[in-house]
């Protein structure tokens, strides 16, 4: 079945939910259902982006590149939900749900960003655990945008607090999801000749 977490808007008379599932849920609108998977194709191609980013050998670049990343998923999913994109604001919703997963999950980004700086187990433990963090983080920002939008909000009625009880979720199921793409994308490199 569809796994999927309810959102605290208030505004919204019939509440939608974050799709969490591997499915894409369909609406009957067809522009809806195009803007969704298009959404959702762009959450995943961020995802593999944020795996790549987290493999920068250089410490703190990885993180600002991995921000970079995160402004940029933001902007095109304005642009598939017509939503005005002003880059100050996306960056502060970013740190805004950072900051919902949590000083620990922060710090932990930083220690394995600046562990690639010991030679051995610190550059190998960056190079796995980092990639994944990135990428869960990737998963949970484009699954509140993309249900934050489709709800008809912007960026500037955006509010991390109101996600904060999803945030953490959605952060440990991107972890799953971030393995998986993992495994299919070395696989698919593997049978392309």
């Amino acid at each position: 079945g569809v796994q999927t977490c309810a959102l605290p808007i208030s505004k919204m008379a019939a509440r939608k939910s974050i799709d969490t599932s591997d499915n894409i849920q369909t609406d009957t609108e067809t522009e809806f259902s195009t803007q969704h998977e298009q959404a959702e194709r762009i959450l995943r191609d961020h995802m593999l982006i944020a795996l790549g980013v987290g493999l920068v050998p250089v410490p703190i670049f990885d993180i600002a590149a991995f921000i970079g990343s995160g402004a940029v998923l933001v902007k095109r999913l304005c642009a598939v939900y017509d939503v005005s994109y002003k880059n100050n604001i996306a960056r502060s919703a970013l740190y805004g749900i950072g900051g919902a997963i949590g000083s620990i999950g922060v710090a932990t980004t930083l220690a394995f960003s600046l562990g690639k700086l010991i030679p051995g187990v610190g550059t190998a433990a960056g190079m796995v655990a980092l990639p994944l963090a990135n990428a869960a983080f990737t998963y949970a920002v484009g699954k509140i945008f993309i249900a934050h939008f489709e709800m008809g909000g912007t960026l500037l009625d955006f509010n991390a607090k109101q996600y904060s009880s999803h945030i953490k979720e959605l952060f440990k199921k991107g972890k799953d999801k971030a393995s998986k793409l993992r495994k299919e994308d070395a696989e698919d490199q593997m049978s392309d000749p």
